[in-house]
């Protein structure tokens, strides 16, 4: 017997802020869980993008957009990729996540650095990477990843 999913409302917070309510379907945790993701440039050469909750298609869509208008103010850039808070993601959402990746190299990325403790996660990483030819490098903690890439922690993300 299926066990049915019910949609529950909730507030997705797309890249760069912006609330959005809306009912979304998934397998996100109970409670009205907040999903969201955002995206930052921590300098000329570093754009990092954290992800919360779970992550659908649409939601991946709209914060793709909002990665494309940041990413043509960075120059040969790393990006830093904070799935730490990701509780799950649509398999569809996987292809939206190839045009990021896209995105990325077209305007100069180089490198990117994923911060996850998922193996799942880091293996769906590493395929991006090799479909796209770009070098992927993995940390299990954002202090780590940011050390690496010789910038700070964004200060909204400090606590």
């Amino acid at each position: 017997m299926k066990k049915k999913i019910a949609s529950s409302p909730r507030v997705l917070e797309l890249a760069g802020g912006t609330p959005l309510k809306k009912k979304v379907a998934g397998l996100s945790p109970a409670g009205g869980a907040v999903a969201r993701v955002t995206s930052d440039i921590l300098s000329p050469a570093v754009i990092l993008t954290s992800m919360h909750g779970y992550l659908d298609v649409e939601l991946a869509k709209r914060s793709a957009a909002r990665f494309a208008e940041l990413i043509v103010h960075t120059s040969e850039p790393s990006w830093a990729v904070d799935i730490l808070g990701l509780t799950g993601f649509d398999p569809s959402a996987v292809i939206v996540g190839n045009r990021w990746w896209t995105t990325f190299k077209q305007n100069g990325g180089r490198e990117v650095v994923l911060i996850a403790r998922s193996a799942a996660y880091r293996m769906t990483a590493a395929t991006l990477g090799f479909g796209s030819g770009l070098k992927v490098k993995t940390f299990e903690t954002l202090h780590e990843a940011l050390t690496y890439m010789g910038v700070g922690l964004p200060e909204r993300h400090a606590k």
